[in-house]
C-alpha cells in the first residue's frame, strides 16, 4: 500500500478508536463506580425473610396462607384459598435509595412449585413489584409456564402486558432484574427472558374489603420491594431463596446496545 494511504487509513482508525473511547469513557465512570450490594434475605440462616429484612402480612377474612422454611428456601404459600394476599414487604431501613440514573439490580433466587389463576389471565398467584426512588418500576407476574408484567398507568392497567414463555417450576432459578433510565431486563441463570419500559401504578386506589379493611398501597412507597400474592383471583406455592439488591448496575455494556444504536 502507498504511504499516503497508509497515513489516511491510520489517521481514520485513529480517529474512530478516539471517539469509540469518548462514547465509552462515560459509560466506564458509572460502571467504575463503587456498587454496594445488599443481602436482604440470606436463606442458607435457615429463616423465613420476616425474621431479616421484610415484612410478612397475609390478608383474608380466614386467611390459610403460610410460610415455612424448608431447606434450601422458604416457601409461601398462597394456593389453598384463592382469596388471600399474602407477601413480603422490604424493610425500608434495609433498602438502599434505588436511583435510575446510576441504574439497580435485584437478584433473587425462586420456583413455582404451582400456580393458579383460574380463567383470569391479567392475574398472577405470585408477582415481583420494584419501585425506584421516584416510583417508576414494574410488576412482574410469574405463572407456571410464563413471565409477563402488569401495564402500568391508563386505561389498561393491571392487564397482561409483554410476556415470555418459561418452565418457573423445574429448579430454584436464579432472576435477575436490572433497571436504568426507563428500561429494565430480567435474565433467568443470566439467559435474558425480557426487557421493556418501566411503568407507574399510582392510578391504583387501594379497595376496602368488608370485614378486612382497605388493602395497602405498595405503589406510592419509594425503593419499593414486594414478593408474594398480590391478589384475591390466584394463588401459588413458591420457594424463595436469596434476594439481593444492587444499587448501581454492575455492567452498564448490558445496555450499551439501546445507546449507541438509539
Amino acid at each position: 500500500m502507498p504511504p499516503k494511504r497508509v497515513l489516511v487509513v491510520t489517521a481514520v482508525l485513529l480517529a474512530a478508536l478516539f471517539s469509540l473511547t469518548n462514547l465509552l469513557r462515560p459509560l466506564q465512570t458509572v460502571s467504575s463506580a463503587a456498587q454496594a450490594t445488599t443481602l436482604l434475605y440470606d436463606s442458607s440462616l435457615g429463616t423465613t425473610p420476616d425474621q431479616q429484612n421484610f415484612s410478612y402480612r397475609a390478608i383474608g377474612l380466614f386467611p390459610q396462607a403460610s410460610q415455612t422454611y424448608s431447606t434450601p428456601a422458604t416457601v409461601l404459600n398462597t394456593a389453598n384459598q384463592l382469596s388471600d394476599y399474602a407477601g413480603y414487604t422490604v424493610t425500608q431501613a434495609a433498602m438502599p435509595t434505588l436511583s435510575r440514573t446510576v441504574g439497580f439490580q435485584l437478584s433473587l433466587d425462586l420456583r413455582l412449585i404451582s400456580e393458579n389463576h383460574g380463567s383470569n389471565n391479567d392475574r398472577a398467584g405470585f408477582s415481583l413489584i420494584l419501585l425506584s426512588e421516584d416510583l417508576y418500576g414494574v410488576e412482574i407476574a410469574f405463572w407456571d409456564d410464563e413471565i409477563w408484567v402488569q401495564e402500568g398507568n391508563g386505561a389498561q392497567l393491571f392487564t397482561h402486558a409483554e410476556g415470555v414463555a418459561y418452565d418457573t417450576t423445574t429448579a430454584l432459578t436464579t432472576y435477575k432484574l436490572t433497571v436504568i433510565s426507563n428500561t429494565y431486563q430480567l435474565s433467568a441463570n443470566d439467559v435474558t427472558l425480557l426487557s421493556g419500559n418501566l411503568r407507574q401504578y399510582t392510578d391504583w386506589t387501594p379497595p376496602t374489603v368488608p370485614g378486612i379493611g382497605t388493602l395497602p398501597d405498595p405503589y406510592e412507597q419509594p425503593n419499593q420491594l414486594f414478593l408474594g400474592d398480590d391478589t384475591s383471583s390466584a394463588g401459588a406455592e413458591v420457594w424463595l431463596g436469596d434476594v439481593t439488591i444492587q444499587d448501581k448496575v454492575p455492567d452498564y455494556t448490558l445496555f450499551l446496545p439501546f445507546i449507541i444504536n438509539p
